[in-house]
């Protein structure tokens, strides 16, 4: 860190917005919008964000959702956004194994509850770097396929089997050489 400023130099301001508009009997919308700013060197910001639709009166009382998550980044790795969320698993996919910074998201998915306390859900995302590097000038990383079934046991108590699926995108992959989906 020769040459940089102290890290008690680093500011960050954000707001968290919930809503849930479905209820027992009436299919509804909802979001959970997270945003933040931060001044570290020079400004940053990040968004982790979540609109859904639930049908309660279906069967199996689907949950379809949308997301955009993102957090501004830099060429050079030194000034760029210091991420807010390190326990981002299970919020952006193959995303979830770097820092959240100079990174894209966008991702949709379906989660149902077949009975009580069990939930399966399917989501998809396309994964970005939010501005070029030396080493990716196209931004394109991956596609993330995630398969989750969930059994909330109590209160308390809940077990999570995952499955993900990462397919490399062409302009990833290293010239000459082969990158392995994951």
């Amino acid at each position: 860190f020769s040459g940089t400023p102290d890290p008690k130099d680093t500011h960050t301001g954000g707001f968290r917005w919930y809503g849930e508009k479905a209820t027992k009997d009436h299919a509804g919308i909802g979001w959970n919008i997270n945003a933040n700013l931060q001044y570290f060197m020079e400004t940053g910001w990040s968004t982790d964000s979540r609109v859904h639709y639930t049908l309660p009166n279906v069967k199996w009382k689907p949950k379809v959702f949308g997301q955009f998550a993102y957090a501004s980044g830099d060429r050079d790795g030194v000034s760029g956004y210091n991420p807010l969320w390190q326990d981002g698993h299970a919020r952006f996919g193959w995303a979830d194994q770097f820092a959240f910074s100079n990174l894209a998201v966008i991702g949709g998915g379906i989660h149902a509850h077949p009975v009580e306390g069990l939930t399966c859900g399917v989501e998809l995302r396309s994964i970005h770097q939010a501005r070029s590097t030396v080493l990716n000038s196209s931004k394109q990383l991956a596609w993330d396929a995630d398969f989750v079934v969930m059994h909330k046991y109590s209160d308390n108590v809940a077990v999570e089997v995952a499955y993900s699926y990462v397919k490399m995108r062409e302009a990833f992959r290293p010239t000459g050489g082969n990158a392995d989906d994951v």
